[in-house]
């Protein structure tokens, strides 16, 4: 007889060893999903966390980078503005000062290479001096191709602005002889009016920055960047686009704008100068730049050649926003891609799970370390990367650029890209004159120590000289010196600062003219060097006629202007070895060494007839104002014992000025 159960028996192991199996197997399996589930979560949010922080780096970036090129486009504005070249045209000085205007544009823009043209235009708006960058081949225009611009927004919207003032265009295109120029050729006009000797308004200077190369410069700031670059102009049109097809719409009088296409995220970008947000078409992050300073302007402009400006735009008014677009597909092809590799791990796993819980919780651990170490190191790097304030250069023994971060490029003009490798110790030193001996980034790399340098001087790649401090550090490795790391800082405004201060102490912050203490003590060195080497000696007592009359009749702005036009008049005639300063209220003080009494009541004089003459000022009624001085003149004498009776005596005569009548010079004739 069969012993019962005896088939059933391994029925029973069997069914016992695929329960076990699936007793393990399922918790494991459910761990692993659970794990690789926030795993993969976790990793999402980290790097969508960085990719957001990268991209608000990058719109960083980008901003700055337009800021920068828009204030070097103002300054090369006014050079030009300021030219003594144009000057001398505006004089009537010939047809040469026209062809040297010419040269020094044709000069200019090959040195920027950033100008499409550089344009004088006189009252009308015809071109007088025009100067085509013409693909790197800069020429002159020659006189019967000189176009009038008259009718333009931009020469009108400049022409109307005040000395000093500039006009900053729409970002557009170029347009010629009436059409949009091809291929498309991107542009900011940027101009200034020009006024010749008399004040009077003569024209306009007008330069065509290449907007190609702002956008160039703008990618390149933000090649980092994993979306799309754009640059919107204040209407929500592309000036830059990833697809050149979205760019321009306002000149082509189609719809195409960022604003039509995701309106919703336009809106909040107007609201906020600075921001980021996560949409249905992806993550999008800005900043906003303003490219007018207090002193530019502009307008509506207008697509048509000869449309006028709609209207003048503030400076709030005026703005671009610097975009980055991460679109969705993106953000789902990395979500797909993470998900596969989810999938396809957690099938592998699943495979081991029986034999190799303990290899996949290593696996973990390693990958989680891993992942934690990378963002670690970028963190790290980031950190260092964006809170680096010192220029630092690293060159190797024989004095050769290694390295150079770009805050030393963007101080000293010099470029790594150009000058790794070659040397650059003798180009970025400036020569000290009257000293002698090796520079301390010498004597690092010769004697292996630290140097620490409060006052230096750095050469530019423009050649300008550039105030720093900077300290110099040997790099040995394993005994052996492979270069020097400079690390420096500018310290431009440190001595802007100084030298002010020094000059507060010591002159007159109305006038401009030596203060009394100055003054006092100047006179007192040059009367003890008169007597001591027996030299001639006089000083001068000037005082503004009825100048309380100014004050009272029209006030003490008009009386400070009459005190600086004298000042001026005064500051102009003397000599480099005379002080002349202000003495107390209206009146000033010239001391004269090595002069005689003739010589100073000559000088007195002159300068008592030039006030006389000259219309200093005109009221608010719009009358001339004239003014008259009273002047008396001193010189060393031998009954003469100190400075004081030198001053007592001079102001004794221009009392005796004041009591013949004024506007008028007396000579001190007797001592006290």
């Amino acid at each position: 007889m069969p012993i019962p159960g005896a088939t059933t028996i391994p029925e029973v192991k069997r069914t016992s060893y695929a329960g076990e199996i699936l007793q393990i197997f399922i918790p494991i399996l459910l761990v692993l999903i659970f794990i690789l589930g926030v795993f993969f979560y976790l990793e999402y949010s980290v790097e969508t966390e960085l990719l957001a922080e990268r991209e608000n780096n990058q719109v960083l970036l980008g901003s700055r980078s337009i800021t920068r090129i828009l204030e070097n486009i103002a300054k090369d504005v006014h050079v030009l503005s300021q030219s003594t070249n144009l000057q001398n045209l505006l004089n009537g000085q010939g047809p040469q000062s026209k062809r040297q205007l010419e040269e020094e544009f044709l000069n200019f823009a090959r040195n920027k290479a950033s100008f499409d043209q550089i344009r004088f235009l006189d009252t009308t708006g015809k071109e007088v001096v025009r100067v085509n960058y013409n693909r790197g081949s800069v020429a002159a225009v020659s006189e019967e191709k000189l176009q009038n611009k008259g009718t333009r927004y931009y020469f009108r919207d400049t022409f109307k602005l005040d000395p000093g003032t500039l006009f900053i265009s729409p970002f557009d295109l170029n347009v010629e002889q009436g059409r949009i120029e091809q291929p498309l050729k991107p542009m900011i006009r940027v101009g200034t009016p020009v006024f010749d000797t008399r004040g009077e308004k003569r024209g306009i200077v007008l330069v065509n920055y290449f907007g190609n190369e702002l956008v160039a410069y703008l990618k390149s700031a933000m090649s980092g960047s994993t979306g799309g670059v754009m640059l919107l102009n204040s209407d929500g049109y592309w000036l830059s686009a990833p697809s050149p097809a979205d760019e321009w719409g306002f000149m082509f009088k189609n719809e195409r704008r960022f604003s039509t296409r995701y309106p919703d995220v336009w809106q909040e970008m107007l609201a906020q100068d600075s921001s980021q947000r996560t949409s249905e078409a992806g993550i999008f992050t800005w900043r906003t730049v303003y490219p007018l300073s207090q002193e530019a302007t502009s307008s509506t402009g207008s697509v048509d050649p000869d449309g006028a400006s709609g209207a003048a735009v503030g400076n709030q008014e005026y703005f671009w926003k610097v975009v980055s677009h991460v679109p969705q597909e993106i953000l789902d092809r990395a979500s797909l891609k993470r998900l596969g590799y989810g999938l396809a791990l957690l099938l592998a796993l699943s495979l081991l799970a029986l034999i190799g819980s303990v290899f996949m919780a290593s696996a973990r651990l390693q990958e989680k370390a891993a992942i934690l170490s990378l963002r670690r190191n970028e963190q790290r790097l980031r950190s260092i990367t964006s809170e680096l304030a010192e220029g630092l250069i690293v060159l190797d023994a024989d004095g050769n650029l290694v390295m150079m971060n770009r805050e030393a490029e963007e101080i000293l003009g010099w470029r790594e890209k150009h000058h790794k490798g070659l040397p650059l110790l003798d180009q970025l030193l400036e020569a000290d004159t009257g000293k002698s001996g090796a520079t301390p980034i010498e004597d690092a790399l010769d004697l292996q120590k630290v140097y620490r340098v409060e006052e230096g001087v750095f050469r530019r790649q423009d050649g300008s000289s550039l105030p720093v401090t900077y300290t110099a550090a040997p790099v040995s490795i394993d005994d052996t010196l492979h270069g020097v790391v400079v690390s420096f800082q500018d310290i431009t405004d440190r001595k802007r600062m100084q030298d002010e201060l020094k000059r507060m102490a010591t002159h007159d912050a109305l006038t401009g003219l030596c203060n009394r203490r100055m003054t006092e003590e100047f006179l007192k060195q040059s009367f003890i060097q008169a007597q001591r080497y027996k030299k001639e000696l006089a000083i001068c007592m000037l005082d503004i006629d009825l100048f309380k009359q100014v004050n009272d009749s029209h006030g003490h702005q008009i009386g400070d202007q009459v005190l600086r036009e004298v000042s001026h008049i005064i500051s102009n005639m003397t000599r480099d070895v005379d002080c002349a300063g202000r003495y107390g209220g209206e009146e000033f003080i010239l001391v004269l060494p090595e002069t005689p009494v003739e010589g100073a009541l000559a000088l007195a004089e002159r300068i008592r007839s030039q006030v006389a003459h000259n219309t200093v000022m005109e009221d608010e009624q719009g009358n001339p104002l004239k003014i008259t001085i009273s002047a008396g003149v001193a010189g060393i004498q031998e009954k003469i014992q100190g400075p004081d009776q030198l001053v007592s005596l001079a102001d004794s005569a221009l009392y005796h000025a004041k009591e013949s009548g004024r506007n008028r010079v007396e000579q001190a004739t007797h001592p006290l």
